[in-house]
């Protein structure tokens, strides 16, 4: 027996064996730690619960020109159907999405909205009332699914936290989203005008960019082209933020009085958007 205890080579054997097992057993704990991580968890709960969602989102970012003799008519409207089923589930009452479903929502609407405008019509006659516009409006062929992605952008607007959809309505959203009041489809342009000024007015921390960024855009009118189709829904959108304005005013809107305000009065185009230019004066 003392022969046994004393032997160098039993007390290695024994403790290579236990070392061993300890490993193994850390190996096991760590695939258990993988298996049943929160992240996979949740993600695991996102795909039960909004599976489907996620799969009308995927589909809805296919898009359609309504010009393309390529296109089929009958996936048109299916599109049409699923975006109008995103907007009903978008309606209903339920707690807040998760980051998973806004991320690749946002994306989406960004797909369908942000996309080259067409040529401007050359027009020769010229729009001696505000309602006349209208008979020589481009329409846009895209409006069916045009229309309920405006109402879905709107949904989100109004729904969702503006501290949580900031990380995906960023200024380049807003920068794009501007940019589309050159349409000339004046449908587009006041559903566009709705999402804008509910932007403005629940993103406070954005007001100062968007001030600014309209401000740019009357002045490249003003000074640079005079053709912009959605001068007009602009100034309508700074009707409401003017009412904002306390006395003493501040240097920044001297600055727009005397720099947008007045130069519009100017402008060759100002018939069709008088009536919104004199509401401000």
């Amino acid at each position: 027996m003392g022969v046994l205890r004393n032997s160098p080579n039993a007390s290695p054997i024994k403790k290579s064996t236990t070392l061993q097992n300890l490993f193994d057993l850390e190996a096991n704990n760590s695939d258990d730690t993988m298996i049943y991580s929160p992240e996979s968890s949740r993600q695991s709960i996102i795909e039960s619960d909004y599976g489907e969602i996620l799969s009308i989102v995927s589909h809805c970012c296919s898009i359609f020109t309504f010009t393309d003799p390529l296109e089929s008519p009958s996936e048109q409207d299916v599109k049409r159907l699923k975006l109008f089923q995103l907007l009903s589930f978008m309606k209903k009452p339920k707690k807040p999405l998760p980051v998973e479903i806004i991320r690749p929502l946002v994306s989406m609407l960004s797909a369908n909205l942000f996309r080259p405008l067409p040529p401007s019509a050359k027009r020769t006659v010229v729009c001696e009332l505000p309602g006349d516009e209208d008979l020589f409006s481009t329409l846009s062929p895209a409006w069916p699914h045009l229309q309920v992605v405006y109402e879905i952008l709107l949904r989100i607007v109004l729904d969702i936290d503006p501290k949580v959809l900031r990380g995906y309505v960023d200024e380049r959203f807003l920068v794009n989203l501007l940019s589309l009041f050159q349409s000339e489809d004046r449908r587009e342009r006041d559903s566009l005008k709705n999402v804008y000024h509910r932007i403005y007015f629940k993103f406070t921390f954005y007001r100062e960019i968007m001030r600014k960024s309209m401000n740019d855009v009357f002045l490249h009118y003003i000074f640079d082209s005079e053709k912009h189709s959605g001068i007009g829904e602009l100034l309508e959108i700074w009707g409401s933020i003017i009412n904002g304005f306390t006395v003493p005013l501040r240097e920044e809107h001297k600055l727009f009085l005397m720099r947008v305000l007045i130069p519009l009065h100017k402008a060759k185009g100002m018939q069709v958007y008088h009536r919104q230019l004199a509401l401000l004066c």
